[in-house]
């Protein structure tokens, strides 16, 4: 699976990969992620009871006035990785990836201070290109 591909969209995605099993990088940063992560991951969604945010560009943690794209109601996990069901795709959103002007999403994810691994996702955004999150092959 080529990194370009893990996180596209399109209108009729109704699961979008969240984070795929193995090793990542994103930048300088490297992380492994594995089966047992991702069930932490799953346990601290549930837990938080409520819908993760699919959002425009990050604005969500910019503070942007962009309204909400849509929203994962459930977490799961599969052969590949860990993967959020969407439960909602606003009129407009669906419209901008129609026209492929947002074909690729990007996982916001939470890093534990203590040991410096993606230990969450807090959001997920539309993107017009492909995120930096990519498989590391070295």
């Amino acid at each position: 699976m080529k990194s370009n591909k893990l996180f596209r969209i399109k209108t009729d995605t109704r699961q979008l990969m969240l984070l795929p099993f193995g090793k990542l990088k994103a930048g300088r940063l490297k992380f492994n992620i594995t089966k047992a992560q991702t069930k932490k991951m799953v346990e601290k969604f549930n837990q938080r009871n409520k819908d993760m945010i699919i959002d425009y560009e990050h604005q969500y943690l910019k503070g942007g006035t962009e309204p909400i794209a849509g929203f994962i109601n459930k977490v799961i996990i599969k052969d590949k990785g860990m993967y959020g069901q969407i439960s909602k795709m606003m009129p407009k959103a669906q419209e901008l990836i129609g026209k492929k002007l947002y074909q690729h999403v990007a996982p916001v994810v939470e890093i534990s201070q203590k040991t410096g691994e993606i230990c969450g996702i807090h959001s997920i955004s539309l993107v017009p290109t492909p995120c930096s999150l990519k498989r590391n092959n070295a």
